[in-house]
C-alpha cells in the first residue's frame, strides 16, 4: 500500500504542474476567476501530493512484488480518474460526464462527451489533451515496469532495453523505468512539436497534435477532426508520430543509445509493419470492390492513415465528418483488436501475443500430424511454457467475452446492435472515435445514456490495463510466495 500511495502522490504533483498551465490559459483569455480556480486546484494537488510522500514509508512492506503491482494498479485506477475529473465538474458538467471524460483521457481512448471543442474554454481543452498525454506515459510505466512483475499473458517475452541498474526493490525498478521513459517521452513530444511547427501548424495545435500522437490518443480539439488543419507535410509528421507511438518504447531508448538496427532486428516490429501493410492493402482492396469512390477514401495517404490509426488504436480519421463504408469500418475494428506492439502506448491484445498464438497453433498442428515428434514452442530463442500460453489464451477469451457482454449491455440500453458492437470494441481497445467514422447514426458519446456511458468507461479501464489485473485474480495461484 505505501508504494501505491507514493506513485499516486507523484502523479498528483505532475497534474499540479499541468493545472498551472491551464491557469495560464485562463489568464490569457481574461478569465481571472477560472485562473484562480485552476491555481487553487494546483495548490490542493501539491499539498496532498507532498503530504502523501511524507506520510509513506517505503522501507516497510510485507507484500510481494506482484501484490504491490496489483495494489498500485488498483489505487491508480480508482483514484486518478476521480482526481482528474474535478476541473470538468467545476466547468459545469455532471459528475458522470466529468468522470467519463477523465477516464477517457487517462486511458488515451479519445472518446469525448463534452460539447464541441470550439465552444469550450481553451484551458479545459488543454486539460483534456494533457490527460491523454499523461495517460500515455502512465501506461508505458505499466507496460514496461509493472506488467513484467505480473508475468501474465506473455508479458515476460516483451523486449526491454531499459536500464534497471542495481535496483532490487519493486519501487526502485519501476521508478527507474518511469524516469527513463519520461525523459524519452518528453523528448519525442518536444521534437514532434518542432517538426509540426516547421510543417506549418500554429504552436498551440502543434503541441496538441504532438501530445495526441505520441500517446496514440484520439481527442482532436476540433469538431472537424484533422481535415480542418492538416494537409501535406503536417499529416506526414502525424503519421510518423503515430508510428513511433505504436512501437515498443524500449526500442526507441536503444536507438537513442546508438543501436538503430534494433528496429529491424526485432521480430515483433517486423510483424507490426506486415500487419500495417496488410491493413492498407485490405482497406484499399475493399474500397475498390465495394465501389466506395466517394470523397477521399481511395487516396493512398488517407488509406494508410486509416489503417495506421486503427493499428495504433487512435481511432482518428483524416476524412473529417465523412463516414467510411461499413465493410471498411469492420476491418478497422479488427485492426484495433490486434493493436500495436507490447511496450507501446496502444491498446488491443498486441502483436506479440498474436505471434505467440501463431507459434503455438503451428506447433500443435505439427504435433497432430506427428504425435511422437518433440516440437517445443519457442519465441526469440526462448521456450514458451504452458503457463505463458494459458495466460495468453485466457486474455483473448476474457477480451472476447468482455466485448460481447459490453455489446449486449449497450444493446439492452436501446443502442442499435451494430453500433453497440462498434462502441464496445472501440472502448475495450481504447480507440474511442472510431464509431463516429463507421456509423453515421452514432450521435457521439455525449448523447449516450448514463448506463451506456458507465459501461463504456469500465471497458476503457479494463482495456487500458489489458485485462491483466482481472486475470491476476483469476490466476491467483501465480501469486503464491
Amino acid at each position: 500500500m505505501p508504494i501505491a500511495v507514493r506513485f499516486l502522490a507523484y502523479v498528483m504533483l505532475i497534474m499540479a504542474v499541468g493545472s498551472v498551465v491551464c491557469a495560464i490559459f485562463s489568464r490569457l483569455d481574461s478569465y481571472d476567476d477560472q485562473a484562480l480556480l485552476w491555481l487553487l486546484y494546483s495548490a490542493l494537488l501539491t499539498t496532498c501530493g507532498v503530504a502523501l510522500v511524507l506520510a509513506t514509508d517505503l522501507d516497510v512492506s510485507s507484500n510481494t512484488d506482484r501484490e504491490q503491482a496489483l495494489i498500485t494498479c488498483g489505487i491508480l485506477t480508482l483514484f486518478l480518474p476521480m482526481i482528474a475529473a474535478v476541473p470538468f465538474y467545476l466547468y459545469g458538467n455532471t459528475l458522470l460526464i466529468s468522470w467519463f471524460e477523465s477516464v477517457s483521457g487517462l486511458t488515451t481512448t479519445g472518446a469525448s462527451a463534452l460539447a464541441r471543442p470550439s465552444l469550450l474554454p481553451d484551458a479545459l481543452v488543454a486539460w483534456r489533451v494533457m490527460l491523454e498525454w499523461l495517460g500515455g506515459w502512465l501506461f508505458l510505466v505499466f507496460a514496461l515496469g509493472i506488467q513484467p512483475v505480473l508475468n501474465l499473458a506473455g508479458t515476460a517475452f516483451t523486449l526491454d532495453y531499459l536500464p534497471h541498474g542495481e535496483a532490487t526493490t519493486y519501487f526502485a525498478k519501476v521508478m527507474r523505468v518511469g524516469r527513463t521513459i519520461g525523459r524519452l517521452y518528453v523528448s519525442i513530444t518536444g521534437m514532434a512539436v518542432l517538426l509540426l511547427m516547421l510543417a506549418g501548424l500554429p504552436a498551440g495545435l502543434a503541441v496538441s497534435f504532438s501530445m495526441i500522437g505520441v500517446s496514440t490518443g484520439g481527442y482532436i480539439p476540433s469538431e472537424q477532426g484533422l481535415s480542418l488543419y492538416i494537409g501535406g507535410l503536417p499529416i506526414i509528421a502525424v503519421l510518423v508520430l503515430l508510428t513511433l507511438g505504436c512501437l515498443n518504447f524500449s526500442l526507441h531508448y536503444a536507438a537513442v543509445r546508438g543501436d538503430v538496427s534494433v528496429y529491424w532486428r526485432d521480430r515483433e516490429t517486423r510483424s507490426l509493419f506486415r500487419l500495417l501493410a496488410l491493413g492498407v492493402l485490405a482497406v484499399f482492396t475493399i474500397s475498390l470492390l465495394t465501389g466506395a469512390i466517394q470523397g477521399d477514401i481511395l487516396r493512398l495517404r488517407d488509406v494508410f492513415f486509416l489503417a495506421l490509426s486503427a493499428v495504433s488504436t487512435t481511432g482518428i480519421s483524416p476524412l473529417g465528418t465523412q463516414t467510411a463504408p461499413l465493410s471498411i469500418g469492420i476491418l478497422l475494428l479488427c485492426l484495433t483488436v490486434a493493436g500495436g506492439m507490447a511496450g507501446s502506448t496502444t491498446g488491443g491484445i498486441k502483436v506479440l501475443r498474436a505471434q505467440l498464438i501463431d507459434r503455438f497453433v503451428n506447433a500443435e498442428l505439427i504435433r497432430v500430424s506427428n504425435p511422437h515428434r518433440l516440437n517445443p514452442v519457442s519465441f526469440d530463442r526462448r521456450i514458451i511454457k504452458a503457463p505463458d500460453m494459458l495466460g495468453v489464451w485466457a486474455l483473448v477469451l476474457v477480451i472476447a467475452v468482455t466485448i460481447a457482454v459490453g455489446s449486449l449491455f449497450l444493446s439492452a440500453l436501446q443502442m442499435p446492435f451494430l453500433t453497440a458492437i462498434a462502441v464496445s470494441v472501440s472502448s475495450a481497445t481504447n480507440a474511442g472515435p472510431l464509431p463516429e467514422l463507421m456509423d453515421a447514426r452514432f450521435a457521439g458519446y455525449g448523447a449516450l445514456s448514463p448506463g451506456m456511458m458507465m459501461t463504456c468507461a469500465v471497458l476503457m479501464l479494463l482495456g487500458k490495463l489489458e485485462f491483466l489485473v482481472l486475470l491476476s485474480f483469476i490466476f491467483i495461484k501465480f501469486f503464491k510466495r
